[in-house]
C-alpha cells in the first residue's frame, strides 16, 4: 500500500509555474506539460539566439531523455526533468561544470537523506547506496552552461526497463514523503550557485567520489584503459593509474567499479 501511495503523491505532483517565478523571480521559467527532452529544447533556443540566461526549463512530463553518448534517460510522471541555463563563467573549465553540479545534486540529497551514502560518479552520475538516483548532462554554447538533469524522485522503477531497473533508486524508497519537484528545483538552484562558488570543490568532489581507489576500465569509442582511479584533477579529467603511467581521461564509459549504470 505505501507504494501505491507514493505513486499517487507522484501523480499530483504538478509543476506550479507561477511558484517558481515567485521564488526565482531573476530567473526566466518555462514549464512544459510533455516535452521530448528539456535539454534538445534550451540547446535549439540557444543555438537560434531565442534563449538568454538565466533561465530554468522543466516538463512534468519527458518522453525523449537521454544521457552520455547515447544512453538513454528512461523517466515517468514521478521524475524530475529539467534543465538549468546560466552564463558560463570563462574562469570556469567546461570539465568541470558537470562535477560541480553533481556535486551540487549529491550535496542538497545528502541533507535530505542524512545516514545514506549518497555520491557521485565520474563524468555525470549521482548514486544513493550505490544505485543511480540522478544523472546529468552539460553543455556549453554561445556563452551559457546548459545543465541537464534527471532525477527520480517519485519514479515507479518497476516499470522501468530490466537494465534500468536493476542499478536505479529513487527518492521515495528513502524517504517517506519525498519532496515535490518544484521545491527541489529552488534548492537545486540554490545549490548551483553555492558549487560554483566553491573554492574546494575538488576536494569536496573527492570525498564523495565513488570510483577513487578503485579499479576501473575507461571505455573511450573502442580504446580500453584500465587501471586504478586516482581522482581527477583541476579541469575535471579523470585520472588513471594504469602501468606505473598516470593517464588523464577526458571522456569515455566507465567499467567496473560499482555496478551501477
Amino acid at each position: 500500500r505505501s507504494q501505491a501511495r507514493r505513486y499517487e503523491l507522484s501523480m499530483t505532483d504538478r509543476l506550479r509555474g507561477a511558484w517558481l517565478r515567485k521564488h526565482l523571480p531573476t530567473v526566466r521559467i518555462q514549464v512544459f506539460a510533455r516535452l521530448g527532452s528539456t535539454q534538445q529544447k534550451a540547446l535549439h533556443e540557444v543555438e537560434d539566439g531565442r534563449l538568454t540566461a538565466p533561465t530554468l526549463l522543466v516538463a512534468s512530463r519527458q518522453t525523449a531523455g537521454h544521457g552520455q553518448r547515447t544512453n538513454l534517460w528512461w523517466s515517468d510522471a514521478g521524475s524530475l526533468c529539467a534543465t538549468l541555463v546560466r552564463p558560463a563563467d570563462p574562469a570556469l573549465p567546461m570539465g568541470q561544470v558537470p562535477l560541480r553540479a553533481g556535486l551540487a545534486v549529491a550535496e542538497l540529497l545528502a541533507a535530505l537523506l542524512p545516514g545514506r551514502a549518497v555520491q557521485v560518479k565520474w563524468p555525470n552520475d549521482i548514486l544513493v547506496e550505490g544505485r543511480k538516483v540522478a544523472g546529468l548532462l552539460c553543455a556549453r554554447q554561445r556563452g551559457l552552461d546548459i545543465i541537464g538533469i534527471g532525477l527520480n524522485i517519485g519514479t515507479q522503477l518497476r516499470k522501468a526497463p530490466a537494465a534500468i531497473r536493476a542499478n536505479a533508486t529513487s527518492l521515495a524508497l528513502h524517504l517517506r514523503h519525498p519532496p515535490r519537484r518544484d521545491e527541489l528545483l529552488i534548492e537545486l538552484w540554490l545549490a548551483l550557485d553555492r558549487a560554483w562558488a566553491d573554492p574546494d570543490w575538488k576536494d569536496h568532489y573527492h570525498d564523495r567520489h565513488v570510483l577513487v581507489d578503485r579499479r576501473i576500465q575507461i571505455d573511450d569509442d573502442g580504446a580500453v584503459y584500465a587501471g586504478m582511479c586516482r581522482g581527477v584533477d583541476d579541469q575535471g579529467r579523470l585520472l588513471l593509474q594504469s602501468d606505473g603511467w598516470l593517464l588523464v581521461i577526458t571522456n569515455g564509459t566507465v567499467r567496473g567499479g560499482p555496478h551501477v549504470r
